[in-house]
This record gives structure tokens, C-alpha cells and sequence, in this order.
């Protein structure tokens, strides 16, 4: 294996591995030694960290590669007008000649003399003989590799100091591909709002074509010149003003906007883009820019970027159901769009309506499976219908394409916790904690692990801190109860299943509580009301008592309803602790009757 090979198989290692600032450095020395692949140029557009870098890398490609479908489709994405590969040479069909018989006679050369065309021919193909001599000396010569000028990216990139092989075919790949790859088709982005003709001049031209790579300031001085011949253009004061906007120059983009309403009043661009500004400032100003916006569609109601941004304010402030009435607004006028499901999806688990998020979120990902806030959403809606472990797939696919937050690595934590994988669960939750250590339910899971672990002391350490932190979380007060159980103080998991049950909201919070206050009595002598506990929760529907914690209660029931004589009584408290699918964790134990202790600790309320 040669040394580019193998430094190119720590890239594929690094990129399984998610670790994409060790691809991106190993990329960059491959580059150094051959920037004649494309592959590596490829691969490179999916981990850098800008998309300027990304669009950077994929000219790269296609300039040594450019039939390849996948780079075209990455540089559409990234809204570049890139034409199709031209088509192989093949059978080139006559045109359709619509001329009638005495035109075509009219039109009808004399004939020449046969003499002088063969003089003719001979000519021609000596002519195309030379120039292919001519054409092969000059590419002979050309260096074959040229080297990069482009200073953009934040990487150096320099010509190996000899000349290496161009490879031209379309690359094959391995491991995971850049997430834009996998789209269907590609999508067009939102046209430019014109509202007057201009005169095609080629400071426009340079103007637009600026704007549409995102290169504010250069589109910025071409506006300038526009507007000077063009003063009355209300359009190009909008394009001013955002090219301000994206430059973060927010008291110029507003002056250019108001400057596009004193052309004309009734511009509707000027007004989301102030719109725009407000809710960028720090603090923003939801209420200024809810009337802007508004005004927008007051004026265009097929307005849709201002509809949207309607929807997300009001789903700032909590109003899910003004956010599902705007997206309600843009059925009939706009094509299903990934945005719009996306926000029916937060609205929906606003509302509690976890079925119906899932829903919208699934059809957001069909509509485009490369918008990486669409699979962070899904996972944290999956969670929200307990399916724990079907939110690994999409968290992996997030965090291939994306750094961790202490929000996804709180939710891999929970999602490798119910699955069992309670090592990666471990390292997750300590990688939460390291970013905030004040996320109280990253305590509780990790409380939780360290219980299975009969990490005792750390499990007690960690509850602790959470209810110090929140004193009415429920799940941290469950933790509680079992260590105190684990302790042998059922008095002081008595009293903690006094807070708990006053905390339990939902149907299966109420289950859980009970389940722990029956185990409690048990302990403390009390069978008749750890039985009637018992009971009510053995009486519950399937769909609210999860399969593992009816089986730890018939367990817990069965011995007390049908007692087994013993002349020695002894007193077992073997506690299995097994991670489940459901909110809550449950601790499996197997008392029997025993004097109630006097607990030596204080529980926190």
C-alpha cells in the first residue's frame, strides 16, 4: 500500500468513525500530495465547514471530472447554474427542412467544377491535419496538472513537486457519502423578486451573478453602479439592502429598504427583509417584525418566504396553532416543500400531537433528505413517542454530517440507553455534561446507568445534583427511591414516593409511582396497600403500562396473594436493574416483609 493510499484509507476510517475534523486534515495533506483526484476534492466539499469552501471543492471536481452527475448535482444544490454533461458523439439527425421544391431550386448552388472541389477537399484536410499536429505538440508540451489559485479555503493547498496522474473517471466511493448525494433530484431555489426591467448592462449582469453565489460585497459595489443609472428601481434597493443584511450592516439594509418603499410604497420585498433585520438584531423585536411581515403579504399575498417566517414567529412565542394556519396558507400556492413540514412538525409536538409530528417530519424527509435540522427534529420527535431506539438512525445520520450539541448528544445518550448500549450511553451523556453541567436529565441518565452498573455511590451522587438543580423533576425523585431501597431505608424511599407520586402527570408516570410506592409498603410491612397499589397498576390498558414494568408488578403481586409458608423468615432484596424502551427505568426487586428502618438521610424536596 502506498502512502497516499493509505493516508487515503485513515479518511474512510475517520469518516465511519464521525470524525470529521480528522477527515478534513487528512484530506488536506492527501490533497497536497494528488490534486489531480477528484475523488478527494469530493470529499473534501462534504467536510468543510462553509459553503463557499463546499462550492470551492466541487468546481475542483468538476473541473478534472466533469461528466461526473455528482458533482453537477452538489454545485446545483449550492444554486450554481451548472449545464448538463455534454452527450457522447453519436448519430447527428437532420434538421426538418420545410422549403418547397422551387425554393429549394431557387436556393440551388451551380454546380462547380469537379476538378476544383477535389482541390478544395485536399485543402480542408490538410488544413485539419496540420491543426491536429499543431494540437498535440501544444498538449504535449501544457503541464497536465494545473496548479490551484484559490485562496478561500482555510486550508493550504500546494502542487506535489512532481507530476502525478489525472484520474478523469467518475470516482467510486466508500463509506458515508456527502448527505446532498442522495437527493433524487435537485431543488430550484426561490427566483429573485424583479419588480422593474433593467437594461442588461454588464455591471447587472455581475450584480445578479454576485448575489446568487452569495458574494455580498462584490454584489454590493455592483448594485451601486446599477442604482446610479438606474435610480428609480425599487428592486435594487432590495438587493442593496440584503446584500447589507447579509454583511450584518443592519442600519444600512434598513436605509436601503426604506429607500426601495419611498420608490414604491406598495414593495413587498422591502418589508420582509426589514422583517428580516428585526428578528436578526440582539435582542430581536418579534412584535416590529410580525407587522412588517404582515404588511408583506397584505401586499403579495403569494408571498411565501414572508408566510413562513410568520409560521416561525408565532412558533417563537408558543402559538402552534397560528404556525399550522399560516402553512395552512401556502397548500394551495406553493409546492410541497420540506420548510413547510418542518414546521408543521414543531407545531405539532408543540401541541403534544406527537403522532401527527412524526407524520410531517417523516413527509419533510422525503420531500429532501439533505436538510440535516429535519433528522435532529425526527430524532427528538421519536423520543417524544418513546421509540428511543429508532431515533439512532436518524441522530447518526445528524451527527455524521454535523458537530454535537449538548441537545443531540443528550438524546444519543437516552436513545443508547434503551437500547442497552450502555457504554456509548455513558460517553454520550458525559459529552452533554462536559458542554452543561447543569442538564438535569443527562444526571438522571447517567444516574440511571451507574445504577445498572451498581455504581451506587455515583448514582446517588448524581441524583442528588439533579434535584438540587430541579427538585420537582420526577425522574430524578425515581432514582432516589431506588437507591434508597438499594440502601435498605424503604422509610426514607417512602417519602420520596410521596414526592413522586404529586409529580406524576402523565398516565405512565402515575403507573410508575405507584409501582415504586407498592415496593415501598412491601418493605415496610404494609402488604394490604402494596397489594391495592399493585392492583391499580395491573389494571391499567396495554397501551399505557409498558410490557416491562406489568411483568415487574405481577412479580412484585403474585408472591404476596399467594404466600409460600417458611418457618425462618429471611429478608432478600435482590435488585435486577434493566434499562427499557419507556421514560422511566425500572428496578426490579424481590422483597419480602421486614421491619421498617429509620432512614439517616434527608430527602430533597
Amino acid at each position: 500500500m502506498t502512502p497516499e493510499e493509505r493516508l487515503y484509507q485513515e479518511v474512510k476510517d475517520a469518516l465511519t468513525q464521525n470524525d470529521l475534523p480528522k477527515a478534513r486534515q487528512l484530506l488536506t495533506q492527501l490533497l497536497k500530495i494528488n490534486r489531480s483526484n477528484p475523488e478527494y476534492w469530493l470529499w473534501m466539499s462534504g467536510v468543510v465547514e462553509t459553503r463557499k469552501e463546499r462550492s470551492i471543492c466541487l468546481k475542483e471536481a468538476l473541473k478534472l471530472d466533469p461528466g461526473n452527475l455528482t458533482v453537477i448535482r452538489g454545485l446545483r444544490l449550492l444554486d450554481e447554474n451548472i449545464p448538463d454533461p455534454e452527450p457522447p458523439p453519436g448519430i447527428r439527425f437532420l434538421k426538418q427542412d420545410w422549403k418547397t421544391i422551387l425554393e429549394k431550386e431557387e436556393l440551388k448552388p451551380a454546380a462547380e467544377p469537379k476538378v476544383r472541389r477535389k482541390a478544395i477537399a485536399w485543402s480542408i484536410l490538410g488544413v485539419i491535419a496540420l491543426a491536429l499536429v499543431t494540437t498535440g505538440i501544444i498538449l504535449g508540451l501544457r503541464p497536465k496538472i494545473k496548479p490551484g489559485t484559490n485562496t478561500v479555503l482555510k486550508f493550504s493547498l500546494t502542487p506535489p513537486p512532481t507530476e502525478t496522474v489525472v484520474i478523469t473517471p467518475s470516482a467510486t466511493f466508500e463509506g458515508p457519502p456527502p448527505l446532498w448525494t442522495l437527493l433524487e433530484a435537485t431543488f430550484t431555489p426561490t427566483p429573485l423578486y424583479v419588480a422593474t426591467p433593467h437594461n442588461l448592462t454588464e455591471a447587472y449582469r455581475a450584480a445578479m451573478k454576485a448575489y446568487e453565489k452569495g458574494e455580498w460585497a462584490k454584489a454590493l459595489e455592483y448594485f451601486k453602479q446599477v442604482l446610479g443609472t438606474e435610480p428609480n428601481s425599487p428592486d435594487i434597493q432590495y438587493y442593496i439592502g440584503e446584500s447589507f443584511r447579509f454583511l450584518e450592516q443592519y442600519k444600512n439594509a434598513v436605509a436601503a429598504y426604506d429607500a426601495a418603499l419611498k420608490i414604491d410604497p406598495a414593495f413587498a420585498p422591502a418589508y420582509l427583509g426589514k422583517a428580516r433585520v428585526q428578528l436578526q438584531t440582539n435582542p430581536p423585536d418579534a412584535n416590529a417584525a410580525e407587522k412588517n411581515l404582515k404588511k408583506a403579504v397584505e401586499l403579495d399575498p403569494l408571498m411565501h418566504e414572508a408566510i413562513l417566517e410568520l409560521a416561525n414567529t408565532s412558533l417563537a412565542r408558543g402559538d402552534a396553532e397560528a404556525a399550522l394556519d399560516y402553512t395552512s396558507q401556502l397548500a394551495s400556492s406553493m409546492p410541497r416543500s420540506s420548510l413547510v413540514e418542518t414546521i408543521r412538525a414543531q407545531a405539532f409536538l408543540l401541541q403534544g400531537e406527537n403522532s401527527l409530528a412524526l407524520d410531517a417530519i417523516e413527509n419533510a424527509n422525503r420531500y429532501d433528505v439533505s436538510s440535516l435540522p429535519v433528522y435532529k427534529l425526527w430524532a427528538e420527535i421519536l423520543q417524544a413517542n418513546e421509540r428511543y431506539e429508532d431515533s439512532l438512525k436518524p441522530l447518526n445520520t445528524y451527527l455524521t454530517y454535523s458537530h454535537s450539541d449538548a441537545e443531540t448528544d443528550l438524546m444519543l445518550a437516552k436513545a443508547h440507553f434503551s437500547a442497552g448500549n450502555l457504554e456509548e450511553a455513558l460517553t454520550a451523556v458525559n459529552h452533554a455534561l462536559s458542554s452543561d453541567n447543569m442538564l438535569v436529565d443527562a444526571l438522571v441518565i447517567r444516574g440511571n446507568i451507574y445504577l445498572y452498573q451498581e455504581e451506587i455511590d455515583l448514582a446517588e451522587k448524581d441524583f442528588d445534583r439533579a434535584l438540587a438543580l430541579q427538585p420537582k423533576s420526577f425522574e430524578a425523585n425515581i432514582g432516589q427511591i431506588r437507591i434508597a431501597l438499594l440502601q435498605d431505608y424503604p422509610g426514607l424511599a417512602f417519602e420520596y414516593v410521596k414526592v413522586a407520586v404529586e409529580l406524576a402527570k402523565s398516565d405512565l408516570e402515575k403507573a410508575t409511582a405507584l409501582y415504586w410506592r407498592a415496593v415501598s409498603l412491601i418493605e415496610l410491612g404494609e402488604t394490604n396497600s402494596a397489594i391495592r397499589d399493585l392492583e391499580t397498576v395491573l389494571a391499567l390498558p396495554e397501551d399505557v403500562l409498558p410490557d416491562e414494568l406489568r411483568k415487574q408488578a405481577e412479580e412484585a403481586y403474585l408472591p404476596l396473594v399467594t404466600p409460600t409458608p417458611s418457618l425462618t423468615p429471611t429478608e432478600t432484596v435482590t435488585p435486577s436493574i434493566t434499562p427499557t424502551p419507556s421514560k422511566t427505568s425500572i428496578v426490579t426487586l424481590t422483597p419480602t416483609r421486614t421491619a421498617a428502618r429509620t432512614p439517616t438521610r434527608t430527602p430533597t424536596h
